[in-house]
């Protein structure tokens, strides 16, 4: 997946009222998302977004290539915009760079923090993929997104 051809987005707990703080930038191919989370009001997290319709063509797993920063981070997917929930999956970074395999079939369909009693992901497209990161701890966060690819 070529990460710097999508268009990606940022939301942050200011849509609830929250003031954490995420941004991203690309440099090389490599997209950076970063910030400063907060607690305030009720707040706590951060997520980058893109809206690329990806065909899973009988794929099972996404793969990730990263860097993180030592924080636990969720990636987060829906087949189609128009539902409420996302399907995600938690993974915790080492501080290094790694390579990550993650199956489809263990991404487990949440709706603001809460899971939901529906079959995990089963689907043949992703309409919607986004990293997150949630905590009422307020760390500082950055985690390096290198290379995301389906097999």
């Amino acid at each position: 997946m070529d990460l710097s051809k999508n268009e990606w987005d940022i939301i942050n707990d200011d849509v609830m009222g929250g003031v954490s703080t995420g941004k991203f930038f690309f440099t090389d191919s490599c997209l950076t998302f970063f910030g400063k989370l907060s607690s305030k009001f009720n707040g706590g997290f951060s997520s980058v977004r893109t809206k690329e319709r990806i065909s899973l063509d009988g794929y099972t797993k996404i793969s990730l290539k990263i860097l993180g920063d030592g924080n636990t981070y969720q990636l987060r997917i829906k087949d189609s915009n128009y539902n409420y929930y996302s399907y995600a999956l938690e993974f915790q970074t080492k501080g290094v760079q790694e390579q990550l395999e993650l199956d489809l079939s263990d991404f487990k369909p949440i709706f603001r923090g809460t899971y939901l009693e529906m079959k995990n992901f089963d689907k043949n497209k992703i309409d919607e993929l986004s990293f997150m990161i949630i905590s009422k701890n307020e760390p500082d966060f950055k985690l390096q997104i290198l290379d995301i690819y389906f097999n």
